[in-house]
């Protein structure tokens, strides 16, 4: 999980480690501070770096505002659930 703050019409460059690579890849999301979706549960964009590091780049939208949200990435590892 990682705590940001976010400024509309920007891009966040987010990355996150699991211990090894994840059984398929994994799931972004992240909710605002009402932990409202901002980006629902999806592995579209999310690109592997190896070595269990995975990326996105979370591109704001001019409409949304400044503030504080929080970015999720799930999978599983051996078919157990790992989330970051």
């Amino acid at each position: 999980m990682s705590d940001l703050t976010a400024a509309a019409g920007t891009d966040v460059a987010l990355v996150f480690e699991f211990t090894e690579d994840t059984d398929s890849t994994p799931e972004i999301h992240i909710v605002d501070a009402d932990n409202a979706d901002v980006v629902a549960s999806t592995s579209t964009g999310v690109a592997s770096a190896g070595s269990g590091v995975y990326t996105y780049v979370w591109r704001i939208p001019d409409a949304l505002t400044a503030g504080l949200y929080t970015a999720t990435m799930s999978g599983q590892i051996d078919a157990a659930p790992v989330v970051r």
